[in-house]
């Protein structure tokens, strides 16, 4: 026999079945979307192309002149640009042909350091001044060395020079370097290499 208490809880158990059922009961499940109207084929439309032979695309090349650092000295060479905007030697890469091999300042730790250059003969610094510029190639005569790097002078210019420029990159893109009257005054340090004159 249940007692009172166990009838209640019954009860109650009933009563919260009743609600869950009702509440499932009162959320609807959405309405099904109608069916999408058939697709009607669109009828195809068909041009006559007249039929054209295919001409090969020729590449177009234009012949310039690359100002180059050879055997330590400037100097144009000839070269072709494609279409694709590549400069070729003779079919090859104009970088293969006329690779640095170390001989422009942009790949050597003292420029890229922005270190000065002690031109010994006449004990007078240079330090680096401006961007580098290009430089008509006739402009410009070999004064000597610096670590390796060709440096130049203006042609015009006689006895010791107030600028000098070293070669950046091909293209006759040099750095100038002043001395340090035109220049702020750093000290120009003691240096370990030589400034040799050819």
């Amino acid at each position: 026999m249940l007692r009172c208490d166990d009838r209640v809880l019954t009860l109650w158990r009933l009563r919260l079945i009743l609600v869950f059922l009702v509440l499932a009961g009162c959320t609807s499940a959405p309405a099904p979307t109608p069916p999408a109207p058939p697709v009607q084929p669109t009828p195809r439309i068909v041009a006559e192309v007249p039929q054209v032979e295919a001409q090969p695309v020729q590449a177009r090349v234009d012949t310039v002149e690359v100002c180059v650092l050879h055997q330590g000295k400037l100097a144009n060479v000839r070269a072709e640009r494609l279409a694709t905007g590549d400069t070729v030697v003779g079919g090859r890469p104009f970088s293969a042909v006329y690779a640095d091999t170390g001989q422009y300042a942009l790949t050597r730790e003292w420029y890229v350091n922005s270190e000065s250059i002690d031109y010994d003969p006449e004990n007078v610094c240079f330090v680096r001044y401006g961007l580098p510029r290009v430089v008509e190639l006739d402009s410009v005569v070999r004064l000597g060395s610096w670590r390796g790097v060709p440096v130049f002078r203006e042609r015009s210019n006689t006895g010791t020079p107030m600028v000098i420029y070293v070669p950046v990159r091909a293209g006759c893109e040099l750095q100038p370097y002043q001395t340090e009257a035109i220049a702020p005054p750093p000290s120009c340090p003691k240096p370990e290499y030589q400034f040799r004159v050819p």
